[in-house]
């Protein structure tokens, strides 16, 4: 799932906590803050934050794989025997 600017912000805040609670030196915390800005998922996202107590990042809606809006409209159901009345007759 794409990640979005408020999941990279929840990211950069746990690492911020990280490093105020001295579990990082200010390199890797600088890295680790970069690589959350640039991160395009939610699962790098998680991979910056997983060896932190408050880590990984949650997800708090469920993926979905194909929105509603660009899945295919359901087909009526045809009647067979409709069909075949309609051919006989």
């Amino acid at each position: 799932m794409l990640a979005s600017h408020a999941d990279r912000e929840r990211a950069v805040d746990v690492l911020r906590a990280g490093y105020g609670e001295g579990r990082m030196e200010h390199g890797e915390f600088e890295k680790r803050v970069a690589r959350a800005y640039a991160a395009r998922t939610v699962g790098e996202l998680a991979l910056l934050v997983a060896d932190l107590p408050q880590g990984p990042v949650p997800q708090s809606v469920p993926a979905v794989s194909v929105p509603p809006a660009f899945l295919p409209v359901p087909r009526a159901q045809t009647n067979g025997k409709a069909v075949a009345a309609a051919v006989c007759g």
